[in-house]
């Protein structure tokens, strides 16, 4: 994430303002800023749909304006595993196949501890904007639960 900054001259430059959200071959993703908002206060608000979080950052409370420091995400809360719908695994297996997903998730960016990063909820409604370089398949409801069931089935069969 930047920031925006305004010279006397008009004109503008960026910043890095927040980052530390992959590692540093770009393999892991510990989180995934979406949106910002400011209160009344100047307060800032970011949301991350990929570690469920909202990160708070007040005025002042950055130990230097020019030099923010990076963000580290983890998220050690403990979830009951999923319960799996057999039959929505199965649907999920035949998109996960149908759109080669195995092409990059096998090698590239494995998917591993999902279950400590998603529910099935969260998982499914992934899928509606995803992480870059993953593409966007607009799958209905439906499939984007499949797909959750099924991934998730993994975990527990490992």
């Amino acid at each position: 994430m930047v920031s925006l900054h305004w010279d006397e001259s008009g004109d503008i430059t960026q910043r890095d303002f927040l980052w530390g959200f992959l590692s540093d071959d770009r393999k892991e993703v510990s989180g995934r800023p979406v949106a910002i908002a400011e209160d009344s206060q100047g307060s800032i608000y970011i949301t991350d749909d990929y570690a469920g979080a909202i990160y708070h950052l007040s005025p002042g409370s950055m130990l230097k304006a020019s030099a923010p420091y990076p963000l580290k995400v983890t998220n050690n809360t403990p979830r009951k595993p999923p319960t799996i719908d057999s039959d929505a695994a199965r649907e999920g297996k035949a998109l996960y196949q149908d759109h080669d997903c195995a092409h990059c998730h096998q090698q590239q960016v494995p998917l591993k501890e999902l279950s400590k990063k998603y529910t099935l909820e969260t998982l499914a409604s992934y899928f509606d904007a995803p992480t870059p370089p993953m593409p966007r398949y607009n799958f209905t409801d439906q499939q984007k639960k499949a797909l959750a069931h099924y991934l998730l089935s993994l975990e527990a069969l490992r």
